[in-house]
């Protein structure tokens, strides 16, 4: 629980290797093109759940 409130107890063990790790996924620049194909995914879903729900409002009407 420290480590998800962002304190690290030890500066040498697995936290600290899960921390670097992080930060280098975050810095690398690959979590801004996750982030991005994430958000056009829900989009994506996003629209495809507004047609279903249009097509069921013409039906039911």
């Amino acid at each position: 629980m420290d480590y998800m409130n962002g304190i690290i107890n030890h500066p040498e063990g697995y936290i600290a290797s899960l921390q670097k790790d992080v930060d280098h996924y975050v810095n690398s620049g690959k979590w801004v093109e996750d982030m991005d194909k994430l958000e056009y995914e829900m989009n994506e879903i996003a629209k495809k759940v507004k047609i279903e729900d249009a097509k069921k409002l013409v039906l039911t009407m």
